[in-house]
């Protein structure tokens, strides 16, 4: 599993990197692997040249003024890359994505998870330059000093870079349009809607199972197979998004987000986000001063 802290250990030219982001612009001294597996989501835009390489078994090229996505715990493998290769790449965590998404990670995932929507292409009348702009644009705030706002500043600018990600994919679609998805791929879907939709997300498998009406044990199997999580991790997931956006972007008392978020008391919710965080609601909403 390569995650974002292990990028110097496999790409020569890396930009920026942390915990959940990490930017390169030359992947063509990559060393030779055979298969590598991603713990983080791989955003990829060819300005030159192309590249061919297998996702989890399936074989794609991305060419000048397309996209490649690659989701988190993919399998990658059978890289060539053309000597004229040129692209910007954008890597980040699986928390990074759901925070700036918000509501519309269903969009993501319905489109990387089911319809295996890896490649999109940049319309015709949106100039090149505009994806490439913008990255600089992000990568210029992420390696500048701190501002006052600069937190607030570079999340924004995120968030816009995957909208315009997730109307790029609606806008086109189904890239494999040929592919009948599996019962496995419309059960995750339905689970991952019904997740989303939910105020109350830390439910237990077997209520949303209910919902789905199947097993509690085959919806976990399904969410493993088409995804490499349970279908507890998933939830667990969306419900720290939901934690970590209401402790920093409102101004609820954390009583009030206990209680919002299906809580039964104020201690559960501090042990909660305490184990899933490594520090209480307070000491969380804290840093953001």
């Amino acid at each position: 599993m390569v995650d974002i802290s292990d990028i110097d250990g496999h790409f020569i030219s890396v930009d920026y990197q942390d915990g959940d982001l990490a930017f390169l612009t030359d992947i063509r001294e990559i060393p030779e692997f055979n298969t590598m597996k991603m713990g983080m989501n791989v955003i990829l835009f060819c300005l030159k040249g192309k590249l061919q390489f297998e996702v989890n078994g399936r074989q794609m090229t991305v060419k000048e003024r397309e996209l490649a996505i690659v989701q988190s715990h993919a399998l990658i493998g059978n890289l060539m890359i053309s000597p004229d290769f040129q692209c910007r790449i954008a890597c980040m965590s699986d928390r990074l994505v759901k925070r700036q998404l918000r509501t519309y990670i269903t969009i993501w995932n319905r489109a990387l998870y089911v319809d295996n929507t890896n490649i999109l292409k940049i319309p015709e009348d949106q100039p090149l330059e505009q994806m490439e702009h913008f990255y600089e644009l992000v990568h210029f705030y992420f390696t500048r000093p701190r501002k006052r706002f600069g937190q607030e500043v570079i999340g924004s600018l995120l968030r816009c870079f995957l909208l315009d990600i997730c109307e790029l994919i609606e806008d086109q679609g189904t890239v494999e349009t040929t592919a009948v998805h599996s019962q496995g791929d419309k059960l995750f879907n339905r689970f991952l809607q019904i997740l989303s939709e939910n105020q109350v997300k830390r439910q237990t498998v077997e209520m949303y199972a209910g919902q789905l009406c199947v097993s509690p044990k085959y919806l976990s199997a399904v969410c493993k197979k088409t995804t490499g999580k349970t279908a507890m991790q998933w939830i667990n997931e969306y419900v720290m998004e939901d934690i970590r956006y209401y402790l920093k972007e409102t101004s609820l008392t954390i009583k009030e987000i206990s209680t919002t978020l299906g809580f039964p008391n104020l201690s559960f919710f501090g042990k909660y986000t305490k184990r899933n965080l490594g520090m209480s609601p307070k000491e969380y909403r804290n840093q953001r001063s």
